[in-house]
């Protein structure tokens, strides 16, 4: 009885094609924000462990596009694929072209650069593997948001005093437990006061110490885990908490260890090298236990065996049907690979560790300018409507053949008080007619708004503002800027200065203009005069105000020129 012949298998490559298309075409369209995230890496805070996010969800991917011999891959509904792809498409493209001429310096401290990939990538697998396909990775998808940081910074900003205030309180137990030679400070009582070979040093327990990390790491790795294993929702709920509250207490072991070192081998010592690799070593053992435990909590982190010779679901995917919707993937990824390597202008503006790239030590940010004589005029007490934390100022610019240009600075860390008491609000508030506002390029990334505005009085005058992020004694602060000055001023005649922007970002201020649905501010013949002497002051005020972070800026920021 002659032997049933079975057709030659396709080469390797020749089965897993689409999916190193689909990883390249991923890796092109984000290539700057790949390369800007990697030094995040084991950074010793939440942000170290977002760098993760990426290897793990294309793990999870894997896992879930494995499919049985006997399943047929099904017939693809082009319709709906490209119904999926399009919206997502639009979305992206929003983000990457309008968002950072709108947003400026927020766009990069907000890192939304990295919320067009996961776009791309439900995009890209809906064009190129079909509905069916995004069906049974739609998880894995889902988890890849979290490669964008915003929900890290959410969840240090909700649990970092509460885990800080135990952290504290953990330490002062070990001193008082261990009776370790540490005084706490009772007006700071997260800092800790000791002494070494006679030179008192001090450890200040802040939130990165807290355990943020360690439980934001367990978190997205965990996350990881459940959607890789399987078990009931219980059993999972119930891995993840036990996981997340030994996460915690690996922190108390490490606070411990340090304040006990410290005491026998020196501050310098213990930070310089036990420091950076004991809380990574802990983190490891806190995965590796789980996964211990895991089966004995009923959950198994691993997928179902089965006894079936199971593929990959894109090994049905072939090239001769699919050339065209893998072409339009290849060109989509060119496009917005262009587009996010344009996002480099805006990458200088905020330091590795996720903080604006301009720090104050004082409440002074309007710069000394060479051309113009500053005088400051007094202090603003706005804070009842820029919330408690507000400092205003105010100065007067002059200059011999200029006008007087009245500065008021505010710096508050209610960000969205700026946006309800903004210029245009205000003047409407006290009975102006707005006649325009405008988005201007004003250099370094920053774009300000130009308000054109009768006052009740009918006297007719311009504003010039921005507002940007800034680093107040190590804390987060968002100040605004706002140039004022009245068509009467006596001031020389200016033809329309040269604006700060390029072609593209000239097209795209204004279409943002067009959508405000008022007038440019630049046709405005009475004003054209005021508005170009504030254009170029708020030129000189933003150039000055950049020279600390221009070393970075140098060579990343074209916008600058």
């Amino acid at each position: 009885m002659a032997e049933a012949k079975t057709a030659p298998q396709s080469p390797w490559w020749g089965r897993h094609w689409s999916a190193f298309f689909m990883a390249g075409a991923l890796l092109l369209a984000g290539a700057y924000s790949f390369w800007q995230l990697l030094p995040y890496a084991l950074q010793d805070n939440p942000l170290g462990f977002v760098p993760l996010v990426p290897v793990l969800a294309a793990a999870l991917v894997a896992v879930r596009a494995r499919r049985s011999q006997e399943a047929g891959s099904g017939r693809r509904e082009w319709t709906v694929d490209v119904a999926i792809a399009a919206p997502l498409l639009l979305g992206a493209v929003f983000v990457s072209l309008i968002l950072p001429v709108q947003l400026a310096w927020y766009f990069w401290l907000y890192r939304l650069d990295l919320l067009v990939l996961p776009l791309l990538a439900v995009a890209f697998v809906a064009l190129l593997w079909g509905t069916g396909t995004l069906l049974r990775v739609w998880p894995a998808l889902l988890y890849f948001v979290l490669v964008w940081p915003f929900p890290v910074f959410l969840f240090q900003r909700l649990f970092g005093e509460p885990l800080t205030a135990l952290a504290t309180a953990e330490a002062a137990a070990y001193i008082r437990l261990f009776r370790l030679p540490y005084t706490q400070d009772p007006a700071a009582p997260a800092l800790f006061l000791a002494t070494f070979r006679g030179e008192e040093f001090r450890y200040l327990i802040a939130q990165v110490c807290s355990g943020t990390s360690a439980l934001t790491g367990f978190l997205l790795v965990g996350s990881a885990i459940l959607l890789l294993g399987h078990g009931s929702l219980v059993d999972k709920v119930t891995w993840l908490v036990v996981g997340a509250l030994l996460a915690l207490a690996s922190n108390a072991v490490r606070l411990f260890v340090l304040f006990t070192a410290s005491v026998f081998w020196g501050p310098d010592r213990v930070l310089g090298t036990l420091h950076p690799v004991l809380g990574l070593l802990l983190f490891i053992l806190v995965v590796g236990t789980m996964l211990w435990l895991a089966p004995r909590l009923g959950f198994h982190p691993a997928p179902p065996a089965s006894g079936e010779n199971r593929h990959f679901l894109w090994e049905a995917v072939s090239l001769t049907h699919t050339w065209q919707p893998a072409l339009a993937v290849g060109a989509l990824a060119l496009v917005f690979a262009v587009l996010n390597f344009q996002m480099r202008d805006l990458a200088w503006t905020t330091t590795p560790e996720g903080v604006p790239a301009v720090t104050l030590t004082s409440e002074e940010l309007a710069p000394p300018l060479p051309t113009w004589q500053r005088q400051f005029l007094e202090r603003l007490n706005w804070q009842d409507l820029f919330g408690p934390s507000a400092r205003g100022r105010l100065y007067l610019y002059e200059r011999p053949e200029g006008p007087g240009v009245v500065v008021q600075q505010v710096l508050t860390q209610d960000f969205r008080s700026l946006r309800a008491y903004s210029v245009e609000n205000c003047d409407l508030f006290h009975g102006a007619e707005v006649r325009s506002a405008t988005p201007v390029g004003l250099g370094w990334g920053i774009v300000g708004t130009l308000v054109n505005s009768i006052g009740p009085e009918g006297l007719p005058g311009a504003t010039l503002y921005w507002v940007q992020p800034v680093l107040l004694n190590g804390e987060l602060y968002h100040a605004r800027l706002a140039l004022l000055l009245d068509v009467d001023e006596p001031a020389p005649t200016l033809s329309r200065p040269a604006l700060a922007a390029g072609r593209q970002r000239q097209t795209v201020l204004g279409l943002l203009t067009f959508a405000s649905g008022r007038p440019s501010a630049w046709d405005d013949a009475q004003f054209a005069n005021v508005d170009a002497h504030l254009y170029l002051l708020a030129r000189e005020m933003v150039a000055a105000m950049m020279v600390p972070a221009a070393g970075r800026a140098a060579k990343a920021c074209r916008s600058c020129r």
